[in-house]
Parts: structure tokens; sequence; C-alpha cells
């Protein structure tokens, strides 16, 4: 048999300390940019609820349907448009920016109560019974980010 040797003892805890210290510095790397991810959403989810509150919006009814005002002071960032028409909704999102004071007008657009009718997104059923719109904001610096709904100031018209 041949002589062999094995590691020498020092040298393999030296190995095994270093090995253990790599691992703790990984762990602590991905801890911190987890949590640094999740203070900035929920940081993000607080300015939204405070632009929530400063929200504010009009509707009035016009001849060819529904005028939305933003009658705040902070902008809003889009519309949710929800229209009961017969047994069902129809929901939709409309992107755009309103600064205070902008104005835009929901107006009728076609029959919706037909399978394969639609119209397009900012326009009003035909047949619709009430129209509910929530104004909609947006995390500032994040033009990708999910539209949430200011339900505090939802607004519903009945026709």
């Amino acid at each position: 048999m041949k002589n062999k040797k094995g590691v020498n003892q020092f040298v393999a805890t030296i190995l095994l300390i270093a090995f253990v210290v790599i691992i703790i510095v990984l762990i602590i790397l991905w801890a911190r940019k987890v949590t640094q991810e999740r203070a900035e959403k929920e940081g993000a989810l607080a300015a939204l609820e405070v632009a929530c509150q400063s929200t504010k919006m009009n509707l009035d009814i016009i001849p060819n349907g529904v005028k939305v005002t933003n009658s705040g002071s902070v902008d809003f960032h889009g519309l949710f448009i929800i229209q009961d028409v017969g047994n069902e909704q129809i929901v939709d999102k409309l992107y755009t920016k309103f600064i205070p004071g902008d104005s835009f007008d929901l107006v009728y657009g076609g029959d919706c109560d037909c399978e394969g009718c639609k119209v397009e997104i900012g326009q009003l059923c035909l047949d619709a019974k009430k129209v509910s719109i929530i104004p909609g904001q947006q995390a500032q610096g994040y033009t990708d980010a999910p539209l949430l709904g200011c339900e505090g100031e939802k607004k519903e018209v009945e026709f």
C-alpha cells in the first residue's frame, strides 16, 4: 500500500471557515437587497395612498356622455371605467395623465350588449345602465407600474 497523506488539519480548518464566511456574506447581501426592495415598494404604496387622499374628481353628464374633471390638487394617471351593461360589468383602464383642471369626455361609442360588440377604451356603451369611475394613481418614477384605484373618490352615474 502506498502511504497517502490527507490535507493538513490546519489547511482544512481554514478552508472550511472561508467557505462558511463566503456563504454568510452571500446571505447578508441577498437579505439586504430583498429588504431594500420591500422598503421601496412599501414607500411607493404609502406615497400612492397619500396621493389618493388628495385626488378629487367631478363627473358631469353631458349630452353625449360624461365629463370627468380633475378637481383636486394632484395629478392622477388614469381611470377605471366600470359599466353595468345587462347582467355584466365591463371594466376598462384608461391610462392618461390628468393634471388639476384637466377634463376628459367619455362619450357613447356603440352597442356593448351583443356578441362580439365592443367600444373603444374611453367610450361608453349605449346601453350602459350605470357607469362607475375611479381615478387611478401610479407610483412616481414607475411608468410601467400598475394603476392603483383611489376607491374613496369613486363616482357613479346612473342612466
